[in-house]
Parts: structure tokens; C-alpha cells; sequence
């Protein structure tokens, strides 16, 4: 067996987070997507590891305060929920109507893009009868606020618990989540993947990062009992390396986003799908989808038309790390093509013809080949690791089969949300 494939069981690294923190004896700035600034950018610094303070800038981030009141004084920010490469995300209180919300902020030079806006705006007149419809996060309302960096959109949806992952990383004794919780999250996804794709419509970025848990009574917490639930925010300093004045782009502290103390608030029977910024209807090309090489489906490696079915090779990839803790294939100092040979290496199905000139490229760039099949790997995974074994192996034999189901070269064939519903394992509850 490689080596690689003798790994612990570890935290998937599914978050996507510039984890790339600023030195004073760096003499190059960080400006978190490209890395680096012009000489002339003032240094910025920050003790939280957070969202790059270099992206507070023209067409960057907004920069957000505890208190700010947006949306011409309707939104009052209360908390930080957590940040991406083109938002970040706030609690805040709706005032009109006396609620709490979530309020996305986007990057103003990304503002442009509203394939997730367009999304959620479809879904949102879409008929509540439908399975999976509760499962996905609603659009409230939108606007544009306008500050030191530019016009940013702000999308106000649903309020949201943690997501699944840092559900684990701050809950959970251990690098998975307990038997029932893993399959009671995995058909909640389907169900969301199910009204999704019954429109046509493909999320595109499916990871634990990106299922959220819910806290049904968040939403009319009173502002004592909120921050009793979530936690007080907690902030740090943003200083200029040079010891000048912050420049009005750039907020004054950042906020560490909240960390859900009060766990019995939490509720892992009522999931939604979350952020629809890589979304789309119909199909697409497959440089048009930047989702983390990890869950990415082979025709994207292989340069095919994309469509909603590539959700169905991410649903796969998700329900195994939801059972095992981590993903299925090698993702540390990985490159695109090594995770490609491992795919084509560990994925027991045919490979199809009309990719085995690039196959043969990838096998050139990438000369080390596991040894187990993904079926194998499952099991040696699950039953090796130090965290409990909460399904039998009968249950994993079973979990193995419907990761195949998903997991097929060909999009045409792999089995859909609803098929896998109606699969004996998740029927069964």
C-alpha cells in the first residue's frame, strides 16, 4: 500500500480558507487569493487567523462592525458567521421584522457574478411541497450597500447553525460524527440534492463546509439570548506594520466567527444546503466550476460538459467522509492530477475511452499509484481508526454500495438523489 494511504484518520480539509498568515519579516504582502501586493500596499496585520486583512481594499471586502447597522439602517450586525474567498457572512437582526437573519456580504468586484443570486431567487418561488425544499437555504431579501470599497451585493437568508464541519471540529470527540448523526445528515443532503436537481440546477460545491446545521429557535432569539447561544463575538486588532493610521477600507478589528457554545440549540435533524455561489442551470464548461479539486467529478478533470450530475460525484465523496472522517482521496500538497490517478486507480468501474489520452498524461505527471480500490479503503479507514465503530460491517458493505452507485465515470450513470433515497439503507429508517 503507498504510503499515503496509510494515514490517520484526519480533519478533511474541505475549507476554503486562505490559510496563508502575513510575517513582518515577509518583505512580499499577502493579498489572500493571489498572495502577493504591490511594494507600496501598507502592510496589515491580525492575530486571528481569519479572512486575509490585504482583501479589505477597492472591490474587496466590506469592511464590517459589531453594531453597523446596513441596508439603510434595516440590518443591525450582531455577530460574524464565517467567511469565503468572495464574502463574508454576519448574523444580524432584521428590525422591521424583528428577526434574525443571515446577510452575506459579497466582494465588490465580485458583485457582478449572481449565478448564486439567480439561483436562490428561482428557489425561492419554487413549490414548498416539494422533497428536499426545507433543506435549502431561502433569499429574504437583497440589496446593494455601498462603502469605502464600492457596491457590494447583500443577500439576507435563512440563519444558519455551524456548518457540519466545524460542527465536528468543536463538538465531536474525534474525527467523525456518530453513526445515526453521519446517516441522518447524508439523506438530509439528498433530499436537498433531490429538489435541486428536479429543477435542473446544480450546486456545484458540495462538502461538509457547505451543509449547515439548524437552530430553530434562532431566529427570535432576543439579543441576551443570542449571544447566550452563539457566543459573545470575540475580536482582535488590525494594525499597520509600519504603526500608520488604518486606512478607511480596512476594518479596525476582526471578528472571530461565533462558535455556537450552547450545543443543545443545535439541531442535526434539520439541515440546509448552503452558499449557491457556484450554481448554475443546464451546463456549463469544465473550467467554469472552481470547487475544491477533492470533490471534483471526473468529467471536470477531463474536460466534458458539466451538469447537475456532477453533485451526484460530490454527494459520494461527502457521504464518505460523513461516515469516515475524512475525504476519499488524498487531499493535502495534492495537485489536481494526482487526485485525478487516484480516482482512476481507486473508482472499480469502467473507464471510459474517450478520456485514456489524458489518462495516459496523468499517469506520466504522476508515477505513484495506490493500491486499494475505494471499497477497500472504506473499510480500512473506518475499522482501523481510533474512533468509535458505530456501523457494522454489514452497514459499511452496504455504504460502500451506494458510494459506487454515486461515484460512476460516466454522469449517466450514477444513481440519482431519489434513487439512493430509495435504497434499502436509508429507506430502512
Amino acid at each position: 500500500m503507498a504510503s499515503w494511504l496509510r494515514r490517520r484518520p484526519r480533519a478533511p480539509a474541505t475549507k476554503l480558507k486562505c490559510k496563508l498568515k502575513c510575517k513582518l519579516k515577509c518583505k512580499l504582502k499577502c493579498d489572500g487569493r493571489f498572495g502577493l501586493a504591490t511594494s507600496s500596499t501598507p502592510l496589515y496585520q491580525c492575530d486571528l487567523d481569519e479572512e486575509p486583512v490585504q482583501n479589505y481594499k477597492v472591490g474587496g471586502y466590506h469592511p464590517v462592525q459589531i453594531g453597523d447597522k446596513l441596508g439603510g439602517g434595516r440590518y443591525k450586525v450582531l455577530h460574524k458567521l464565517g467567511w469565503g474567498g468572495f464574502s463574508t457572512v454576519w448574523a444580524a437582526n432584521d428590525q422591521e421584522l424583528g428577526i434574525n437573519v443571515a446577510l452575506k456580504i459579497v466582494q465588490a468586484a465580485a458583485s457582478g457574478d449572481t449565478r448564486g443570486l439567480q439561483t436562490l431567487k428561482f428557489l425561492k418561488d419554487s413549490s414548498p411541497q416539494q422533497l428536499g425544499y426545507n433543506r435549502l437555504v431561502k433569499l429574504h431579501n437583497v440589496f446593494q450597500q455601498e462603502g469605502p470599497n464600492g457596491k457590494h451585493n447583500c443577500l439576507v437568508l435563512d440563519l444558519t447553525g455551524p456548518s457540519v464541519q466545524d460542527y465536528i471540529n468543536r463538538h465531536v470527540d474525534g474525527f467523525r460524527l456518530p453513526g445515526k448523526a453521519a446517516k441522518s445528515i447524508a439523506k438530509q443532503a439528498l433530499e436537498a440534492l433531490s429538489c435541486l436537481h428536479s429543477s435542473g440546477i446544480c450546486h456545484g460545491d458540495l462538502h461538509n463546509q457547505n451543509l449547515a446545521l439548524g437552530i430553530p429557535s434562532l431566529a427570535r432569539l432576543d439579543q441576551k439570548d443570542f449571544y447566550q447561544a452563539l457566543g459573545d463575538p470575540r475580536k482582535e486588532q488590525v494594525t499597520r506594520s509600519d504603526g500608520g493610521e488604518l486606512e478607511p477600507h480596512v476594518p479596525p478589528y476582526l471578528v472571530k466567527p461565533a462558535p455556537f457554545a450552547d450545543e443543545q440549540h443545535l439541531d442535526l435533524h434539520d439541515l440546509k444546503l448552503v452558499d449557491f455561489g457556484a450554481s448554475f442551470r443546464g451546463e456549463i464548461g469544465s473550467q467554469s466550476l472552481l470547487n475544491p479539486s477533492v470533490i471534483r467529478a471526473p468529467e471536470q478533470f477531463f474536460g466534458e460538459k458539466l451538469d447537475f450530475r456532477v453533485d451526484l460525484w460530490s454527494m459520494g465523496c461527502t457521504l464518505f467522509e460523513l461516515v469516515c472522517g475524512q475525504t476519499p482521496f488524498e487531499s493535502g500538497n495534492s495537485t489536481p492530477e494526482s487526485i485525478a490517478k487516484q480516482m482512476i486507480y481507486m473508482v472499480k468501474d469502467d473507464f471510459p475511452v474517450q478520456w485514456q489520452d489524458k489518462r495516459r498524461q496523468i499517469e506520466r505527471q504522476t508515477p505513484e499509484s495506490p493500491s486499494s480500490t475505494l471499497q477497500q479503503w472504506l473499510k480500512v479507514v473506518y475499522f482501523e481508526s481510533e474512533d468509535k465503530a458505530d456501523f457494522t460491517r454489514s452497514e459499511i458493505e452496504q455504504i460502500s454500495h451506494i458510494i459506487a452507485r454515486l461515484m460512476k465515470f460516466e454522469p449517466g450513470s450514477r444513481a440519482s438523489a431519489d434513487d439512493i433515497l430509495q435504497d434499502p439503507w436509508f429507506a430502512e429508517d
